[in-house]
């Protein structure tokens, strides 16, 4: 495949802390917690890219250990002692971020991987079976 080959794409990652992290792609976010959790956007790798988003949607972004008060609908809560678990606040509740996706996958694959009989590698889209005596019991995976 040719394009594989030449283009490599890296995904966006937050970062969440007092000093200037090392972007490994255009877009990544910077969340300053010492700095009354200033946002930041890389304009490109390395660690001294960073710019200031001037958000003007009066959406809060929180990095802290308690939960905070809600302000707005689509406020952004980084839990700092549970791994930087991400929330939003849907104007009562802070309802966790989460892909659904990640926990159908992996009981998906360990169901796959319970079967004795088979060796099984997983790609994006595809399932290799290395015994054709195994059958693949219609589980999805996303």
């Amino acid at each position: 495949m040719y394009w594989a080959t030449k283009y490599y794409y890296h995904k966006v990652r937050t970062f969440v802390q007092n000093d200037p992290p090392t972007a490994t792609a255009i877009g990544d976010l910077w969340i300053e917690t010492d700095n009354k959790n200033k946002l930041y956007r890389a304009s490109a790798t390395g660690s001294a890219n960073w710019v200031a988003v001037n958000d003007q949607s009066g959406i809060s972004v929180f990095a802290q250990n308690s939960q905070p008060t809600g302000q707005n609908i689509g406020d952004l809560w980084f839990d700092t002692d549970d791994n930087k678990k991400q929330y939003r606040y849907d104007g009562s509740n802070w309802v966790a971020v989460d892909d659904t996706r990640i926990a159908g996958n992996a009981s998906a694959i360990t169901l796959l991987q319970s079967d004795s009989h088979c060796t099984t590698i997983i790609m994006k889209n595809t399932i290799a079976v290395g015994n054709s005596s195994c059958t693949y019991c219609g589980t999805t995976i996303n």
